[in-house]
């Protein structure tokens, strides 16, 4: 494929020069340099961290089927629930139901007693039971703890430049409550809410997955680079340095994964996609960043995208300090929302059911 990718045209906090390298690209890209400094401030906020139901409070047996038991003559009795929901017993004449899980009805019970040391057959899943999605994960929410029109509690934090983040009840993906993030019209936008360390971070073995719904009218303008989410943390070994690993887009819609550092080495890396980001409907954005390996997946309504899976390189940089290599942070941040690089109209998004975890997540139900 042949890189139509452009070097970040507006100043980011005095980091993104490009001197001869730059300058030259933005020549042959006909881009105009957008400049002015950054604008915003980075407010504590944030919705807490989700706690794990206990006892049956995930889904019990209601929302899993439940192994029969293999005792004799005794009637069944319900298990309790944990994630996933218990094996509730069910030997002899089958006659105990599961416990009721959060949100589905009672499961049924095992099947007819076998002969005496026989084992029941399973019982079955209660109608509408379903796991909790935030049960055991490192940090999970569905904004639901949020007050509309204020900002995000903590541990949420917000940067923004010729952009706004808030909490509405106008639009969501579960529940009434999401997050909007707008931008104006204008040169370099960003609309970011983010985890900075605890409770997320640092993930188990700098494995990071993270996962979340997102509504968008539209996405940029042809030539104009945009991100969605964003890991960050320093670079090991490099003092001073931070590295971004980024998943957005650029040209006509299509996605993109993006390498960038900052704090002393350059780099801007770039591995286009054929697929285009959708638009006009909750679509859920699920990616792993893997610190060990060098490496990015990416998943679009829970299936992943080929051209999105970069290790070690991408398809080019722009600034080559780190030789092309994608040298992962130690992952201390995650961002959620929209940044903009290039001269683009005014954007807005919504954000909903947000997870980042040390284990694969998937889609909402």
């Amino acid at each position: 494929m042949t890189n139509r990718y452009p070097a970040h045209d507006c100043v980011r906090d005095g980091l993104r020069a490009r001197l001869g390298v730059v300058a030259a690209m933005l020549a042959l890209a006909g881009l105009t340099h957008c400049g002015g400094a950054d604008d915003a401030a980075e407010d504590p906020a944030g919705a807490s961290g989700a706690s794990a139901g206990s006892g049956g409070s995930i889904a019990g047996a209601a929302g899993a089927a439940g192994a029969g038991s293999s005792q004799g003559g005794a009637s069944g009795a319900s298990g309790a629930g944990t994630k996933g929901g218990g094996a509730g017993t069910s030997g002899g004449g089958g006659s105990a139901a599961g416990a009721s899980g959060a949100g589905g009805a009672a499961g049924t019970s095992g099947g007819g007693a076998g002969a005496s040391g026989t084992a029941g057959a399973a019982g079955k899943a209660g109608a509408g039971g379903q796991a909790d999605p935030c049960a055991g994960r490192l940090f999970c929410t569905d904004f639901e703890g949020e007050d509309v029109g204020t900002k995000l509690k903590s541990p949420w934090k917000v940067s923004t430049n010729k952009g706004t983040v808030s909490v509405v009840d106008t639009k969501a993906r579960s529940g009434k409550k999401s997050v909007k993030v707008t931008t104006e019209a204008g040169c370099y936008q960003r609309a970011f809410f983010y985890l900075d360390g605890a409770p997320a971070f640092p993930v188990p073995g700098n494995v990071v997955y993270g996962r979340m719904m997102i509504y968008m009218d539209a996405t940029a303008n042809d030539g104009v680079h945009w991100t969605m989410a964003q890991g960050s943390g320093p670079l090991s070994g490099y003092a001073g340095v931070t590295s971004h690993y980024r998943y957005g887009g650029m040209h006509k819609g299509q996605m993109m994964a993006n390498y960038e550092t900052s704090g002393g080495k350059a780099t801007d890396c770039w591995n286009n996609s054929t697929t285009k980001m959708p638009t006009g409907a909750w679509t859920c954005m699920e990616w792993k960043m893997d610190g060990p390996q060098n490496e990015l997946r990416f998943w679009l309504d829970g299936t992943e995208v080929p051209d999105l899976h970069v290790k070690d390189k991408g398809q080019g940089c722009i600034a080559h300090d780190l030789g092309d290599a994608w040298l992962a942070p130690s992952f201390q941040q995650m961002y959620f929302g929209w940044e903009s690089y290039q001269k683009d109209d005014a954007r807005v998004a919504w954000v909903d059911d947000v997870i980042v975890d040390d284990a694969p997540i998937g889609c909402p139900q």
